[in-house]
């Protein structure tokens, strides 16, 4: 079982923080906490249809790769 990255607990705290509203991020959520352009955003993340969104945890496990 692979082990979390070392930054991945904050950044989920901190996401949790700013969006306490559930599971799911949209676009404008992420590009608004990224400071960047939604097609930046969109681009970097792949849209899930099942959820509606982008999880969170995906959103945290991609800035703790970084």
């Amino acid at each position: 079982m692979p082990r979390e990255k070392p930054l991945f607990r904050a950044n989920l705290d901190r996401l949790d923080a700013k969006y306490p509203d559930g599971e799911v991020l949209s676009f404008q959520q992420i590009a608004d906490y990224l400071n960047c352009s939604v097609v930046t955003a969109r681009r970097k993340f792949k849209y899930n249809k099942l959820i509606g969104g982008i999880a969170k945890v995906t959103v945290a496990r991609a800035l703790s790769e970084e």
